[in-house]
C-alpha cells in the first residue's frame, strides 16, 4: 500500500513559475480557485507561494532579486530551499499558459491529502469502545458535507458590511428575510435572518407547531425555499396531512375522517402536488442534538437549507448525559441549534413549552441564546389568539398582535385591521 500522500511536485512548480511568469493571470486565479500555502505538500513550495502572494497583494514586482531579498527579510529564504531554488522556479516552465490546471492540480491532492487524515482519525475514534457513538456520527457528518467545498471567504471590513447593507436597503439585492406572512407580527420582528435562532412557545396544543408548519407554507411552498423539520411529536404524516389542510383549505377532521367531496379531493390533490414540489425534508429519527445536527449538516451539503424546525426542545436529548439538571440539557440544545443557524448560515426555529403559568419553559437558558422569542397565546374569543414579541435582539419587545386562529385548518392568517381585539388590552 502506498503511504506516501498525494502529491504533485511538478504542479507546485508549475504554479509558481506561472506566478512568476504572468503575476497578474496566475494571481487572479489562484485568489479565484482559492489557493492557501497548505495545497502545497512542500514546504518550501508554500512558503515562497506566501511570500508571492503578499508581494502580489501589495502590487510588487516580482522578481528574483525583489523575491530573494523579500524571503531574506522575513527570515524565509533558507525555509524556501535558498536562492538557487528559487532561480530554478525562473526556468521550470517556458509559459505561464497552464496555470489554472496546475492551481486545479494542487486542490485535488491538498483534498486527497485532508480525506486521508480525517478518515484515519475517525477511524481511530471508532476503534475506541469509549467514544461517544452520537458524537462520532455528528463529526462525520459535518465532515462529509463540508470537505471538498472552497471555503468562502466572510466579510470582515466595516466597508464590506456597509455596502451589503446598501444594497439591501436599496433593494438591489433579494431580502433573505424570513417571514411569517402575518403582516403585524412581521412589521414588529422586520423578519428573521441567517444565523437567527427563533423560539416559538405556547401552551400544550396551543398551536406552535401549527405556527411552524404557516412559516414552511409561506416561505418553502408558496416561494422556492428549502427547509428541514425535525419533528419529535408528529409523524411525516401528521405533518402533511396539516400542510395539506391548511394550504387547501380542508377540514383537518374532515381528512381524518376521509369525509371529503370531489372538490374537496381536488383541492387536496392540487395542494399536495404543491408540497410534493416543494424542498421540504421532514425528518422524525434524529432524537438527539448531535443526530439533528448531522442530518442538518447532510441535508445542507446536498442543498443549502434555508429554514430548519425543532418541533419542540423539551423532546431533544442535550449534550449533557447524565438527564439530573434539566436547565443544563435545554441550554446546552439551546446552544446547539443557535450554533447550527450560524454555521448553516440559516434560520432556526425551535418550539417550546409553556408552563402552568404561562412561562416560557426553562427561559433563562433558552432566551440568552434566542435571536427573536414569540409567544403564542388564547384569547376569550374563538377564532383569535395573540402572538406576543416576548424578547428580541432587534427590534421592540413585549407587543402583542391579534391574529385569527381556524383551528379545523391548523392555519393562522391576518386578523382585519377593523377587528374589536385590535383595540383590546395586551394579552399577558
Amino acid at each position: 500500500m502506498n503511504t506516501i500522500l498525494p502529491q504533485s511536485p511538478d504542479a507546485e512548480q508549475g504554479a509558481l513559475c506561472s506566478l512568476l511568469l504572468s503575476p497578474r493571470d496566475a494571481g487572479c486565479a489562484a485568489v479565484e480557485i482559492g489557493v492557501e500555502p497548505a495545497w502545497f505538500a512542500c514546504p518550501a513550495n508554500a512558503t515562497i507561494f506566501s511570500a508571492l502572494m503578499d508581494r502580489w497583494q501589495k502590487g510588487e514586482p516580482m522578481d528574483f532579486i525583489t523575491l530573494t531579498a523579500h524571503l531574506r527579510a522575513i527570515g524565509g529564504l533558507e525555509a524556501a530551499g535558498g536562492a538557487s531554488y528559487v532561480t530554478e522556479l525562473f526556468s521550470f516552465l517556458p509559459t505561464a499558459a497552464f496555470a489554472r490546471q496546475y492551481l486545479e492540480t494542487l486542490r485535488e491532492h491538498h483534498l486527497r491529502r485532508e480525506i486521508i487524515q480525517a478518515a484515519t482519525a475517525l477511524a481511530s475514534r471508532a476503534y475506541d469502545p469509549t467514544e461517544d457513538i452520537s458524537g462520532l456520527l455528528g463529526d462525520i457528518a459535518e465532515w462529509s458535507g463540508t470537505i471538498g467545498r472552497r471555503k468562502s471567504k466572510s466579510k470582515t471590513t466595516a466597508k464590506e458590511h456597509v455596502m451589503d447593507l446598501l444594497e439591501q436597503l436599496s433593494g438591489a439585492t433579494e431580502t433573505a428575510s424570513v417571514l411569517t406572512g402575518l403582516e403585524a407580527l412581521d412589521e414588529l420582528t422586520g423578519g428573521w435572518e441567517p444565523g437567527n435562532l427563533v423560539i416559538v412557545a405556547s401552551e400544550t396544543k396551543g398551536g406552535k407547531s401549527a405556527f411552524m408548519l404557516n412559516v414552511i407554507e409561506e416561505n418553502c411552498i408558496r416561494t422556492d425555499r428549502t427547509a428541514a423539520i425535525f419533528s419529535l411529536e408528529m409523524s411525516g404524516k401528521e405533518n402533511v396531512s396539516r400542510l395539506i389542510s391548511s394550504l387547501a383549505p380542508v377540514c383537518g377532521m374532515a381528512m381524518r375522517r376521509r369525509k371529503v367531496s370531489i372538490e374537496q379531493m381536488t383541492d387536496i390533490n392540487r395542494a399536495a402536488a404543491r408540497i410534493c414540489d416543494s424542498k421540504v425534508d421532514i425528518i422524525t429519527d434524529a432524537r438527539t442534538l448531535p443526530e439533528m445536527t448531522a442530518r442538518a449538516v447532510q441535508l445542507h451539503a446536498q442543498r443549502p437549507l434555508d429554514i430548519v424546525c425543532l418541533d419542540y426542545i423539551q423532546l431533544l436529548g442535550g449534550i449533557s448525559k447524565d438527564g439530573e439538571n434539566r436547565e443544563r440539557e435545554v441550554a446546552s440544545v439551546s446552544r446547539g441549534m443557535k450554533a447550527l443557524a450560524e454555521r448553516l448560515g440559516c434560520v432556526v426555529i425551535a418550539l417550546s413549552q409553556l408552563n402552568d403559568k404561562g412561562l416560557l419553559r426553562e427561559s433563562r437558558a433558552i432566551g440568552q441564546d434566542a435571536n427573536c422569542v414569540l409567544g403564542i397565546l388564547a384569547s376569550d374569543e374563538p377564532g383569535v389568539k395573540f402572538v406576543e414579541v416576548v424578547a428580541q435582539r432587534s427590534g421592540p419587545s413585549g407587543d402583542c398582535v391579534p391574529v385569527a386562529w381556524r383551528p379545523s385548518y391548523t392555519h393562522f392568517k391576518n386578523l382585519e385591521r377593523n377587528h374589536p381585539k385590535w383595540k383590546s388590552e395586551k394579552k399577558k
